[in-house]
């Protein structure tokens, strides 16, 4: 059997427990409630078992072992979900270009092989060692946040081109997932459409294949040909049915190979590769549960846009942060005071010198408040519409409302507990907090343009927000590359490190804004 199989480096040295931590209704508390012998327990009881598992085509000379689905009419690790039941509480899309390997590569080989034999296969796409191992990497994933793994059961040998360096297909994904589930590896639950919801189809890995990933000291990690940088399209604006205003991500731009572009692209990753190869010899968690800690970098259209670093990790909430554990040592965060103001004055060849939020007439609060959506908009007229409305007190009224239910809702969801996501009311779709009653954005914008005449001219200019992402990331990348072998984890202008790299961590973010601006830009402990 022969497979296109690229292993990655590997911590020889790291050793780690997956602690199952049960919770009220989400994540791996649901293994106790599916069994083989008794069926499903009352609290699925509104779940459909399947009757079959009529999931498409099967391989060419499966039907040899029709026998084999004789005997197994019903898969209590296979169910329906219908108009909304049983949804995934805290689920989470597949990552294709997740990988465990080396240590888990003889795990993977002997699934591969177990398929084989169910399946009675004499060959095999070696493409299903890839499957394997990605979707192995991603259950291992979720296993670790208390998640549940969302997934397409689009049944066509369509592959998806973006991070998908394994060129894996939907068909062969869907038969991976499907063997897991006949053999009491993962629980899988069936999603349909409906005209009100889109119910995602999820699984979650049983005890018997996360004690198979402990044995194996299987860690998640990206493939050695991941993308590490990208090119994105303008992500686009559109209102639902019931008004609500969501912006998508743009759809990936993959310039020809031989373009410039592509080369720049390939020169701009190098910071987030480095980056990644510090953590392989590191790890880093939240609450005894392991985080990831890979990067990525993201530019809008070209690369002379945007170009931010993203990961997992960034959605973390900044309270939570405070108690993550690199390497088990406490960690404190890094922040560049003012950044986009500061850049803004560099390129006026001019330091910043005082705090940019502090204004005559206006509290501190709201200047900073209006100051950031200021140094993102092309619209300076939308912009002071949009303090107006922000500042009128039955919007303000309003809004506290909404933020309670949110806490309530994020409460909620830090406890794995299934609960509806409130709705902000469509003419609150673009309101800024921290604003006092009645105040006139006209008079607010004018004044905070009139504290700064130096830079004034760059607001509401084309791509201005994009520009600004553009220097800061810059900044961060050469950061990045000064600090290669020290484990930190960027969060656009602040760095997270363990508290005895405190001072290396500033010296570099120091040396970074010297070396890009010829200034030094204030760094605060957060």
């Amino acid at each position: 059997m022969s497979a296109e199989y690229q292993p990655d480096l590997w911590p020889e040295s790291l050793d780690y427990e997956i602690h199952l931590q049960p919770s009220n209704g989400g994540g791996l508390s649901l293994n106790s409630l599916i069994n083989r012998e008794g069926g499903l327990c009352t609290s699925l009881s509104p779940v459909i078992p399947a009757l079959s598992m009529g999931w498409g085509g099967e391989e060419s000379n499966q039907a040899s072992n029709d026998s084999y689905y004789q005997q197994c009419v019903f898969s209590f690790n296979l169910c329906y979900i219908d108009h909304g039941i049983s949804l995934a509480p805290n689920g989470s899309w597949t990552k294709q270009d997740l990988t465990v390997e080396r240590d888990a590569r003889e795990l993977i080989d002997e699934l591969v092989n177990e398929y084989r034999a169910v399946r009675n296969l004499k060959r095999l796409n070696g493409n299903y060692v890839a499957a394997f191992d990605m979707v192995l990497a991603n259950l291992l994933r979720v296993a670790q946040r208390d998640q549940q793994l969302l997934v397409s059961l689009d049944n066509t040998h369509a592959v998806y081109p973006h991070r998908n360096p394994g060129k894996i297909t939907n068909y062969i994904i869907n038969r991976t997932l499907k063997f897991l589930g006949e053999h009491d590896y993962i629980a899988i639950q069936v999603g349909r459409a409906n005209e009100h919801q889109q119910n995602a189809s999820w699984c979650i890995p049983l005890p018997k294949l996360i004690t198979r990933l402990e044995q194996a000291k299987a860690r998640v990690m990206l493939r050695s040909n991941a993308i590490l940088a990208e090119l994105r399209e303008r992500g686009t604006k559109h209102r639902t049915v019931n008004g609500r205003i969501i912006k998508d991500k743009g759809k990936p731009i993959q310039p020809p190979p031989s373009s410039r572009e592509h080369g720049r692209l390939k020169k701009l990753e190098q910071s987030a590769r480095s980056h990644n190869e510090t953590w392989l010899n590191n790890s880093v968690t939240l609450d005894g549960r392991v985080v990831l800690p890979w990067l990525r970098r993201v530019f809008t259209e070209s690369t002379a846009l945007g170009g931010r670093f993203y990961g997992y990790y960034q959605s973390i909430p900044s309270e939570d942060r405070k108690r993550i554990r690199i390497n088990g040592e406490q960690t404190v965060e890094l922040d560049f005071k003012s950044m986009h103001p500061a850049i803004l004055y560099a390129w006026e060849d001019t330091q910043l010198e005082s705090d940019p939020y502090l204004v005559d007439g206006f509290s501190r609060d709201a200047v900073k408040a209006v100051f950031l959506v200021l140094a993102n908009t092309e619209n300076l007229p939308s912009l002071k519409a949009q303090i107006t409305r922000s500042g009128k007190p039955e919007n303000q009224a309003e809004y506290a409302r909404y933020r309670t239910r949110l806490y309530e809702y994020e409460r909620m969801r830090a406890c794995n507990l299934k609960c509806e996501r409130p709705e902000l009311p469509v003419r609150l779709q673009d309101y800024i907090e921290g604003l006092p009653e009645n105040v006139l954005g006209g008079d607010l914008v004018n004044a905070i343009l009139d504290a700064h005449p130096l830079i004034a001219h760059h607001f509401g200019t084309t791509d201005i927000g994009l520009k600004l992402q553009r220097e800061d990331s810059n900044v961060m990348g050469e950061a990045l590359t000064l600090l290669q072998g020290v484990p930190v984890l960027p969060i656009h202008d602040s760095i997270r490190c363990r508290v005895s790299d405190i001072n290396r961590v500033y010296d570099a973010m120091t040396t970074a804004c010297i070396n890009t601006f010829g200034q030094v830009i204030q760094i605060d402990e957060k």
